[in-house]
């Protein structure tokens, strides 16, 4: 994902560097232009400079998209904090809550780099078809409704649409819920009534998920809950 993400921020115009925890892996990508570990067969974009060294690849960043698996952000975070650029934003990439304490990524987040601005990326995206430059919408939340419109427009290319809302939270429920609310219609059953069960398991669900964490309920529908068939 964060070499999809890479490719497409690069689509948009930016110079990119990407880091990665495996050093060797990092060097193989500088020679051959692709990862082939992860998305073989795909080229960087000549604007992605894979680049092992952490504080190199943050410094002077406008911005720094943390594209690594939602239980391995806190970590990550406290690893860059001494490394960020003063009150460069942070997109969080993640879909999930942190399991060891059952909150939000972005509360812990903004409890570590509270200078940072935080904005939260996701939509319904497949990493392979990002990396390739196939047509994928998503949507970019921060609760500073022009940085997220900004970023948006900045991130976004004829192959890869951002739409901004200011629902943060609404849009980091979305990425984490949506599997489990798949699971529940599931769980609805089969047969004729199977849709109007579905239907008023997961229209509750959400109205009750939405008046609890303090989200827009009207964020659920759009793309920040979406994922593809």
């Amino acid at each position: 994902w964060g070499t999809a993400l890479a490719n497409a921020a690069a689509l948009a115009g930016h110079a990119v560097r990407l880091w990665g925890r495996d050093s060797a892996q990092i060097r193989d990508m500088q020679k051959s232009r692709s990862n082939e570990r992860r998305l073989p067969g795909i080229e960087l974009h000549q604007g992605v400079q894979p680049e092992a060294d952490l504080a190199q690849a943050v410094a002077g960043a406008d911005a720094v998209m943390l594209v690594v698996p939602a239980q391995q952000t806190i970590d990550m975070v406290e690893t860059l904090a001494p490394l960020l650029p003063a009150a460069v934003p942070l997109i969080l990439c993640a879909k999930g809550l942190d399991r060891q304490t059952g909150r939000f990524l972005s509360d812990l987040i903004a409890e570590r780099v509270p200078a940072h601005p935080l904005m939260i990326l996701s939509g319904p995206s497949f990493a392979e078809d990002v990396g390739k430059g196939l047509p994928t919408a998503v949507v970019v939340a921060c609760a500073q409704t022009e940085r997220a419109r900004d970023w948006a427009h900045h991130l976004s290319s004829s192959r890869f649409r951002l739409y901004h809302s200011a629902d943060l939270r609404g849009v980091e429920i979305g990425g984490a819920d949506k599997n489990v609310l798949a699971l529940a219609a599931g769980a609805a059953g089969g047969g004729l009534m199977m849709w109007a069960r579905m239907s008023s398991a997961l229209t509750t669900a959400r109205a009750q998920i939405a008046t609890n964490l303090e989200a827009c309920y009207e964020t659920f529908p759009r793309l920040a809950e979406r994922r593809r068939q």
